[in-house]
This record gives C-alpha cells, sequence and structure tokens, in this order.
C-alpha cells in the first residue's frame, strides 16, 4: 500500500503544481491517471508533465511514466513500468494546426538482461481542434521514427509501427459537467498498416461536479505493446480509476 500512496500523493501533487500556466513553466504533457480492474488485471498509472526552460520559449523537457502494478499477486509486484523521457520543441500554430517537433525521446522499461526493453525515436506531432455546434473535437496525429532499439526486443517497431492517433470528443452529451469520449490507435509493422500487431483504447471521462478537479475514467484497451515487458502478447482489459484535470 506504500507505493499505491506514493503514485497517487505523486500525482496529486503534479496536478496541484502544473494546473496554473501562467505561474509555471511546468505544463501537461499527457494523461494522468490510476486505474483498476478486475482481481487479474493489473493496477494501471500513468502520470506525465513537461518542463518549458524560458520564460515565452518553445524548447520542453518532457516526462511520462506508465506502471502497472499487480497488487492481487501474493508479493504485489510491479509488473513492468515503462519511462519515458523526451525533448521537444513547439513549433506553433499554421493553418490551425499545432505541430510538435520531437527531437528526441527515450522509452524503455529499465529492465536488465532478457527484461530489457527500449527504444529511442524523433517524431512530428500535429494538433487539430474542431467544433460543430456545441461538440468539440481533438484530433492529434504522431509520426515517428525508431533507431537504437534495445537488443533484447529488436523488433520492437513492428510492434510500434511509425504513428499513433488520439479523437477526443468532448462534451458531445447533454449534460452540464465536463465529459469526453477519446479512442487512441496505434498500428504496427513497418509501415504502420499491420493492426493485428498494433492497439486501440476507448476512454470515457466524466467530471462529477463542477468544481472537482478529477474525471471518473473508464479505460477498454485491447491488443499488443499495452508494456514493454510483454509487448508482443494480446492484452485485453476493462479499467475504471480516477483520471487528473489536463
Amino acid at each position: 500500500m506504500i507505493k499505491l500512496f506514493f503514485f497517487i500523493v505523486f500525482s496529486l501533487g503534479c496536478q496541484l503544481i502544473f494546473a496554473n500556466e501562467k505561474a509555471s513553466p511546468i505544463l501537461n504533457l499527457d494523461r494522468t491517471y490510476l486505474a483498476f480492474g478486475d482481481r487479474i488485471t493489473p493496477i494501471k498509472l500513468e502520470f506525465s508533465f513537461n518542463y518549458r526552460f524560458f520564460d515565452e520559449g518553445k524548447l520542453y523537457l518532457g516526462y511520462h511514466q506508465k506502471s502497472f502494478w499487480d497488487i492481487n499477486n501474493r508479493s504485489s509486484p510491479v509488473l513492468d513500468t515503462n519511462f519515458n523521457p523526451q525533448l521537444f520543441y513547439d513549433l506553433g500554430e499554421h493553418k490551425d494546426i499545432y505541430w510538435t517537433l520531437g527531437i528526441f525521446e527515450h522509452l524503455s522499461n529499465g529492465g536488465l538482461d532478457h527484461r530489457s526493453r527500449g527504444t529511442n525515436m524523433s517524431y512530428i506531432h500535429a494538433l487539430k481542434k474542431l467544433t460543430f455546434q456545441k461538440v468539440k473535437i481533438d484530433i492529434m496525429a504522431k509520426a515517428f521514427v525508431s533507431y537504437k532499439k534495445d537488443n533484447d526486443s529488436p523488433d520492437i517497431n513492428e510492434y510500434m509501427g511509425i504513428w499513433s492517433a488520439v479523437f477526443r470528443f468532448k462534451e458531445f452529451l447533454p449534460l452540464e459537467n465536463y465529459h469526453a469520449l477519446e479512442y487512441r490507435i496505434n498500428s504496427g509493422g513497418e509501415y504502420g498498416t499491420d493492426f493485428d500487431r498494433g492497439n486501440s483504447e476507448f476512454g470515457f471521462y466524466y467530471q462529477p461536479m463542477k468544481k472537482a478537479l478529477f474525471n471518473i475514467y473508464t479505460q477498454f484497451f485491447f491488443g499488443r505493446n499495452e508494456y514493454l515487458l510483454d509487448y508482443k502478447i494480446y492484452h485485453r482489459s476493462a479499467r475504471i480509476g480516477i483520471a487528473f484535470v489536463y
């Protein structure tokens, strides 16, 4: 329980510190949530942040981490933790699309010998925001190249592909509180066309109260490469938990 308590406190602390964009050069990079599954599904935690090096600057240091904790096992082991630091540059807006250049991104699980997994990447990321009547839609696409793969995961790119995308539909129901439906997809293969080696994920966010700084979060995942250690194994899971405002 000490590990779980630390994860929760750390995530809450990150959100409290990083929430005010004008007051801090530290901003949110991706999702921060804690979600529980059934008795055979490990707890899943993701948190992330980035740091702007200069006031009004465009160069950022980002960090994203994903952990899987098998709390129902007798020894409650952490199955895998994926560390994802990166250096990126905000290219700004062009024709209503927000562009980001990923100069360097590292992804690994910090494992030793046969449990070691990892790769390095560079990427270009695009964000398009749309509004249809009252429905807000965010479309995000990331194209990347991998290099210097770990010796124990030389074929990891076959399960990561060369692209990923996120579609987020916000406030599309006649509800006063914030809510969003999210779909994430990542296809595998050398050219990103092998969907059998990729994965898909659906998520639903709902703010229980107007003043709440968190959302009730439901997630459905199916596919491969949910975490690095078992990136070749097909997983199917359903989880529910708390996601913090991003």
